[in-house]
């Protein structure tokens, strides 16, 4: 069912450069968690009566909406002015090891390919 070519396919597509070597290495971690998936997968879901739990579909499903302490946890986001240095520039590039245009500077990680 699952073996290191597959590992090497899935690889390729999340752009991960292993060996052959490597997919072997990882195919007995994989294989156990896959099976503790199928574990996972065998619980019982029927609650007394019938009645079926169902997935948890958002970490914050069970926060009420009403008023009370867990509430505040879904809080609105605040929108903070940054602080800037002389030139008005946000301080915290400072701590970029590259600036470009007033924003960081990360390596391309996206190939690029030119039609014909």
């Amino acid at each position: 069912m699952f073996n290191s070519q597959t590992i090497l396919q899935l690889a390729h597509l999340a752009r991960l450069n292993l060996s052959a070597s490597e997919a072997n290495q990882f195919l007995p971690q994989i294989e156990s968690l896959l099976d503790y998936v199928r574990v996972i997968q065998e619980v019982d879901l029927q609650m007394p009566g019938g009645t079926r739990v169902e997935p948890l579909r958002s970490p914050t499903q069970f926060f009420p909406s009403s008023g009370d302490a867990w509430a505040s946890a879904l809080r609105e986001d605040q929108v903070e002015i940054p602080s800037l240095d002389l030139q008005g520039v946000p301080t915290i590039l400072s701590s970029s090891v590259s600036i470009e245009e007033s924003g960081f500077k990360v390596p391309q990680v996206v190939e690029r390919h030119e039609s014909s």
